[in-house]
């Protein structure tokens, strides 16, 4: 189902409780780059990620030792944090049965809290407790052009045993894309606002440079990104 402004895609809408739901909705669906991942409840201080040696398995004779998949084990931790503010809410605009406060209210939040999230998730600094941004630990990769780049991304995620979905880019680059022409002046990316080397596009003011990534293994808890995704470099050239 395509993201639609405001709405949450499953299963965001699923993973909170209910009281919480709306107002997750609010800050989440206001965010292009959050609302694409996978979301990760969690009631612990922190979460793990396991890594081992993809090379350990190995092929047997009958009666073969059965190696340990530990030599290059390894974690990911993850400290969960939160992004919090209060809000003052007037007496006056309460009693006003004419005035749209739950809506007022889901709108400020969306405004203000859904920048933050998604300004963080990708290019946060990872000084606790704010998250580390996925422009830190994405690899870069540099191609002839953005979709050069692109693609070049989509296969060493591929490589890697991941299959990239989604592609963020900043409005800038999105009217860059849209705006390039071919000789006799059609349009080369007419659909880039949606769909960019065949992933769908997510527009993140935040990313400074596009940002390939598969979002099944992006979790949302504070920022969790175990080797799923890839940052393009600058165009050497178009």
């Amino acid at each position: 189902m395509p993201p639609s402004p405001g709405v949450i895609r499953p299963p965001w809408s699923t993973a909170f409780p209910a009281h919480v739901v709306q107002i997750v909705s609010a800050i989440v669906g206001g965010s292009p780059f959050a609302r694409s991942l996978t979301p990760l409840p969690t009631i612990r201080s922190s979460v793990s990620f396991p890594r081992l040696d993809p090379d350990d398995p190995a092929w047997l004779a009958e009666l073969g030792q059965i190696p340990a998949l530990n030599a290059e084990q390894s974690e990911y931790e993850v400290a969960v944090s939160k992004l919090a503010g209060t809000i003052l809410i007037s007496l006056e605009s309460v009693d006003d049965t004419d005035f749209p406060l739950t809506q007022q209210i889901e709108q400020i939040l969306a405004d203000t809290f859904s920048a933050k999230l998604d300004r963080d998730f990708i290019g946060g600094s990872g000084v606790a407790p704010i998250p580390q941004g996925i422009l830190g630990v994405a690899a870069e990769v540099t191609g002839d052009d953005w979709l050069d780049a692109t693609v070049k991304a989509k296969a060493e995620i591929a490589t890697a045993g991941g299959v990239a979905s989604h592609v963020a880019l900043s409005p800038a680059v999105i009217g860059e894309l849209e705006g390039a022409r071919d000789d006799i002046g059609h349009q080369l990316y007419p659909d880039a606002a949606t769909v960019f080397g065949g992933l769908e596009t997510v527009s993140a003011p935040a990313a400074t440079v596009p940002v390939v990534y598969d979002s099944s293994r992006l979790w949302s808890s504070r920022s969790a990104w175990p080797g799923c995704a890839r940052r393009a470099g600058s165009p050497s050239s178009g």
